[in-house]
């Protein structure tokens, strides 16, 4: 039996038994029906966000010893951004990591940095299940403001976040809190976070223009934003372009 057709079947046994119901049984039914509420609720143009219709956790199932069959990456880095377009950046823009193919950057976080004072104005931490894919790629999108839905075409993971415009920074922290890579964009003002992480390497990359993405050039990791970043015309989210694994990432 279709699964649609069996939440109508037991919505109305729910209705049938009133306050009789068990309120186990009721929960149940209220999260069956709202999943299949998401799960038909993109617009034209729109895709849901694939993390975001995950079954939620039993927490009386522990997942760590599936965890643990997955290595962590040897290398990770950001390798495109996209954080300004015509209009409302909403459900649009993106943040691209690179490293070692199918490795776990679960408990890895991003965090959006203010180049004026070094606030931090959004983070993403990547969940449980987060893997790098076989050419070594992870497309966090945006979602729209109060759904779940996002244009980024080729995302894993979505979370409602809005990058400034610059002059800014985004750091990418490993789950113990140490920094990993970080991708600074326009002159800053301060090019430490509140945090106390240096949110800039070398030189900071060009501030681009609107519609077009800050992209690493052929996987090059020098430490200086300035070499290692472009701006490319066409963004490319879950696309190797001209990125090629260096010896320290393959």
């Amino acid at each position: 039996m279709p699964t649609k057709f069996l939440y109508i079947l037991l919505a109305s046994l729910f209705f049938a038994c009133g306050p009789e119901l068990d309120p186990l049984f009721e929960e149940q039914l209220r999260k069956g029906t709202q999943h299949l509420d998401q799960a038909s609720s993109g617009s034209e143009g729109e895709t849901l966000a694939p993390s975001l219709l995950a079954e939620e956790e039993d927490p009386n199932v522990s997942s760590e010893s599936n965890e643990a069959t997955v290595p962590t990456p040897s290398k990770l880095v950001i390798n495109e951004l996209l954080y300004d377009v015509t209009g409302s950046d909403d459900g649009k823009v993106f943040i691209e990591l690179f490293g070692t193919p199918e490795t776990s950057i679960s408990g890895y976080k991003v965090i959006f940095v203010n180049g004026d004072n070094g606030a931090t104005t959004d983070s993403i931490v990547l969940p449980k299940g987060a893997t790098l894919n076989k050419q070594g790629l992870f497309v966090i999108a945006d979602t729209k403001t109060g759904g779940q839905s996002t244009e980024v075409i080729n995302a894993n993971f979505g979370s409602n976040f809005d990058p400034q415009n610059g002059p800014d920074c985004v750091v990418l922290l490993d789950p113990k809190g140490k920094s990993v890579d970080a991708l600074a964009y326009g002159t800053l003002a301060t090019t430490t976070s509140e945090g106390g992480q240096s949110c800039q390497e070398g030189q900071a990359a060009v501030d681009g223009d609107v519609n077009k993405s800050l992209s690493r050039v052929e996987g090059s990791d020098s430490d200086d934003n300035a070499v290692d970043f472009v701006v490319l015309d066409t963004p490319t989210p879950g696309t190797l372009g001209s990125e090629t694994l260096p010896p320290d990432i393959n």
